[in-house]
């Protein structure tokens, strides 16, 4: 078959299938992380140009065709729907909170997170252990606490409802607010959203996100000694900020990733990873582990 066919065919059948999950709530987002896609269009078109007469030239076009059947479909969604859920008004929408009461003795705290999409920030303290406020008119979230020997164990998954591409009305949005005391563990696995994490104030041990086609911020601080991040992506865009106080390394697999990572040196002993000229000597250290094709990675320091 012609590389013609493939890319033509896997445009129209990835829009099919997207407008098909979506009608049957199997995926739903907003869609707008589609536009920071667009560098992967010039990526794609390069290797068709390079690879003209080679056999990899038809599993080019089928990515390719599926990219912009993807880019395609969450245009075609924005412009219908005309709203974002950041723009969405909430006011006739059902609000819901729920929150775990802190205890001195809580020293380490567990926080899984289990969502599909709409959007989700952590940006602000409590005095509770945790607070959620869960905004959308067709979601549902179920929240599990438990505590022992100083440990608290927090899991908050979504339950999904029924979802109209055409629909303004139904849209999924959760805010978090956390305790400063505790050290975190965090394991957060999204679905297509969009994600603002600013974890800045509290003491992160171990940060581990897993995510499919999002557009996540994190902002990290220098509360901990040492905080290991571990990131599973796919065609996301990450942006991740780090404090300059603080040493970093960032190594793992990235396939395809368009990275920006200003500030750092790359390294290569037992294989290749990237490092701030403080990384050892700093009082604070940051390990990021990556693994991810088809996405946009970006880290800075402030």
């Amino acid at each position: 078959m012609k590389t013609g066919q493939l890319f033509w065919g896997f445009i129209f059948l990835t829009i099919g299938v997207l407008f098909f999950l979506d009608k049957y709530s199997i995926v739903y987002s907003d869609w707008s992380f589609v536009w920071d896609l667009w560098p992967l269009i010039l990526i794609f078109w390069g290797l068709a140009v390079i690879l003209k007469n080679s056999k990899i030239k038809p599993v080019i076009g089928v990515l390719f065709g599926i990219l912009i059947g993807i880019v395609i479909f969450g245009t075609i969604f924005n412009l219908l729907c005309c709203v974002t859920i950041d723009d969405y008004d909430y006011y006739d929408s059902e609000v819901k909170i729920f929150s775990k009461d802190y205890s001195d003795d809580i020293e380490l705290a567990n926080l899984e997170i289990g969502a599909g999409a709409g959007t989700f920030i952590i940006k602000r303290g409590t005095d509770k252990l945790v607070k959620g406020i869960s905004k959308g008119s067709a979601v549902e979230y179920d929240f599990y606490t438990s505590e022992s020997n100083q440990k608290a164990w927090i899991n908050i998954e979504l339950e999904k409802g029924h979802f109209d591409i055409f629909s303004k009305k139904i849209k999924n949005r959760l805010e978090l607010l956390l305790n400063e005391k505790p050290e975190w563990d965090l394991d957060i696995r999204l679905g297509a959203a969009k994600a603002i994490f600013d974890l800045s104030d509290f003491i992160i041990k171990d940060l581990s996100l897993k995510t499919g086609a999002t557009k996540t911020e994190i902002k990290l601080g220098n509360k901990s000694k040492r905080t290991d991040v571990s990131v599973d992506m796919g065609a996301a865009s990450l942006e991740i900020l780090i404090p300059k106080s603080s040493g970093c390394r960032i190594s793992g697999d990235m396939v395809l990733v368009a990275k920006d990572f200003d500030g750092f040196e790359k390294r290569r002993d037992n294989g290749t990873y990237f490092e701030t000229d403080n990384f050892g000597t700093a009082e604070n250290s940051i390990y990021i582990n990556i693994n991810g094709a088809i996405a946009s990675l970006e880290i800075k320091r402030y």
